[in-house]
């Protein structure tokens, strides 16, 4: 989409190990670019009515979004994604079990 990325030699799996050796302000800084660049996307897929990417292939690829994003009530009645290729998946009603009930 266009968006500026992660700071350059930081990653999610370096967090857990940098947080333990005391680098709390470093795995903060590196959270917070995590909310910023989700918010920008969202934005971004909400303006121009299209979310899109680089597929690992990469090739680009794109979801309409011509009513904008779905609300988590919306989305919750979406049909359970294909989870048969996972070796321990998730269900849906284990991943939001921290959500209120809506």
């Amino acid at each position: 989409m266009g968006l500026p990325g992660k700071p350059p030699g930081m990653s999610g799996s370096k967090a857990p190990s940098l947080w333990a050796q005391g680098h709390f302000q470093e795995v903060l800084e590196y959270v917070a670019q995590d909310v910023r660049i989700a918010m920008q996307i969202a934005q971004t897929g909400e303006q121009r009515r299209r979310f899109q990417w680089i597929t690992r292939k990469g090739t680009k690829s794109s979801l309409p979004l011509p009513n904008g994003w779905l609300t988590v009530r919306e989305s919750l009645k979406l049909p359970e994604p294909d989870t048969s290729w996972m070796s321990a998946p998730m269900s849906r009603r284990d991943f939001t079990a921290w959500l209120p009930v809506i």
